[in-house]
């Protein structure tokens, strides 16, 4: 049986978030996004309408929905129990109910009154809430290549260009394991992850797995009997990074590795992560904006790089993010470079598709990802005419964990006969993609023994997650480079004079190709 991998990771996100409901919408189809069951989002100063037109339409069909008592958060939003709304038995807790009851408040307003609490995570979508795959194990070369440029440019003597990445954050040890970060940091009131350590080598229980990978050493088979912890292995604790058996969590890494991206093409470039996204990568819409808003409140950045986001089925933002968008806006020395998303669809991903609509905006570029030939978009991107630049984002190599011993990581989600994004076989576009090679072996599709590897520093990894970096890290560089000091004006300059021209199932788009990153053949129609 195929994997389920967006229930797999529903299941998974919703309980690292203390049993949050989740749901996947749009309701009776195949789902690509999630959202908040029992509760919908408006903003604060139109709650009370909001709350006569829902009581008005629910009278005599269950409770009275409250007015939330408070002051709304930094974000301007008010969260409203709906459950009471109707039939609670219904999947999502009443929200489709209550938002049908708000279309004659919403005609007569002209605009949206309410949303969906959607959940946003680090490159979402409704097959692939999270990176385009699961990190790989290697000791392969970084790619792109790192860069030493020591040599004086236009933009030498002003202050370095500063990118703030919204994430995971980084792990404990970082400088120790990859001193050439010497120019990323927590953000301000980010702490690092803590990367527990093994002090003992793996032992009996391990098999190589032949034909997967040049670097065979590295990735590894473990089989131990059900139920038990092999003793090598018990004397890993759990923590931030790791779960209660030791093996370092889904999404770990996530941070560091999109800094490290950064740094290997802009070593000159001040990078602060921060860890808002710490919880499984994701957080719900209400609570994204206030903590996305609270990490600029020390100042607003160069570049806000950020690899998360929600879609929501529509052509209009999210309401939760209409008050980042207003405060960007007013912000014009910053810009905002966000992955266009893993879904391999053309659906508007915010705040990304905010590049397009509802029309063009020069603060926001979508990005999306590249294979790793280079010519044609990666099947799991996202993509459309609100996508601004492609970049490469399949298989690159950068840096992982911070511990100086090997950690273990036990894979979450098997991988597929055929890709999932592409039509079948015969499709031109078809390739050795990321869906199903290296073929493994997941826990949460069911799989005993599970697949695991063991990492040491370095992953190759996939996802618009990893392309994003590298336009804003290309971006920073390019205003070293020529002393421009727009971050606006540097991205339509160097997407206008270096954008070179790849394709997305067969479209002509923009691409941005770093130094140092080389492209790799790809095997077309591969027999799985």
């Amino acid at each position: 049986m195929a994997p389920d991998r967006f229930q797999e990771q529903l299941r998974f996100i919703s309980e690292s978030m203390g049993g949050t409901p989740l749901v996947g919408g749009p309701p009776g189809e195949i789902p690509f996004y999630a959202y908040e069951g029992g509760h919908i989002l408006c903003r604060a100063p139109e709650a009370h309408l909001v709350v006569d037109e829902l009581n008005a339409a629910g009278a005599g069909r269950g409770g009275q929905v409250p007015l939330p008592a408070g002051q709304p958060t930094s974000s301007g939003l008010v969260r409203i129990p709906v459950a009471a709304l109707g039939d609670t038995s219904t999947p999502d807790g009443g929200v489709v109910n209550s938002l049908r009851a708000l279309e004659n408040l919403e005609g007569r307003a002209g605009k949206a009154m309410a949303g969906k609490n959607h959940l946003v995570t680090i490159t979402p979508g409704g097959v692939n809430s999270c990176p385009a795959d699961e990190p790989e194990a290697t000791t392969a070369a970084f790619h792109p290549a790192l860069r030493d440029d020591p040599e004086e440019v236009a933009g030498d003597g002003q202050p370095p260009v500063t990118i703030l990445v919204v994430d995971t954050g980084i792990v404990r040890d970082l400088h120790a394991q990859h001193p050439w970060m010497t120019g990323v940091a927590p953000a301000a009131g980010a702490a690092d992850e803590v990367a527990p350590r093994r002090e003992r080598d793996p032992g009996p229980g391990i098999t190589l797995r032949p034909g997967v990978d040049p670097d065979i050493d590295l990735v590894l088979k473990l089989r131990p009997d059900p139920g038990t912890v092999p003793p090598w292995l018990s004397d890993r604790r759990p923590g931030p990074t790791h779960d209660a058996e030791g093996f370092v969590r889904e999404y770990v890494g996530h941070g560091t590795f999109i800094a490290g991206l950064i740094m290997a093409i802009a070593p000159h470039t001040r990078v602060r992560v921060s860890n808002k996204m710490i919880h499984a990568g994701c957080l719900l819409e209400e609570a994204f904006v206030d903590q996305l808003l609270d990490a600029l409140k020390p100042g607003w950045p160069t570049i806000i790089s950020l690899s998360a986001g929600a879609a929501n089925g529509r052509f209009t933002t999210l309401i939760g993010m209409e008050r980042f968008m207003d405060a960007l806006a007013a912000h014009p020395g910053t810009l905002l470079v966000a992955a266009a998303g893993n879904n391999g669809s053309d659906a508007p991903f915010w705040p990304a598709a905010s590049a397009h609509y509802p029309s063009r905006n020069d603060g926001v570029v979508s990005v999306g990802a590249l294979r790793v030939d280079g010519e044609e978009g990666a099947c799991f991107s996202d993509h459309g005419e609100w996508v601004r630049v492609y970049a490469p984002g399949e298989r690159l190599v950068g840096a992982f964990l911070g511990a100086d011993v090997p950690q273990e990581y036990r894979y979450q989600h098997s991988t597929f006969e055929r890709c999932r994004y592409l039509a079948s076989f015969h499709d031109p576009f078809l390739y050795d993609c990321t869906c199903g090679f290296p073929a493994r072996v997941g826990h949460l599709s069911g799989g005993d023994p599970a697949d695991t590897a063991i990492f040491s520093g370095r992953a190759r990894w996939s996802g618009t997650s990893f392309s994003t970096p590298i336009v804003a890290a290309m971006i920073a560089d390019h205003m070293r480079r020529t002393g421009e000091q727009d971050p606006r004006a540097a991205a339509r300059d160097l997407i206008e004079q270096e954008g070179t021209r790849a394709t997305t199932r067969g479209v002509p788009v923009r691409a941005l190709r770093p130094p140092g990153w080389n492209p790799v053949a790809v095997r077309r129609h591969p027999v799985v």
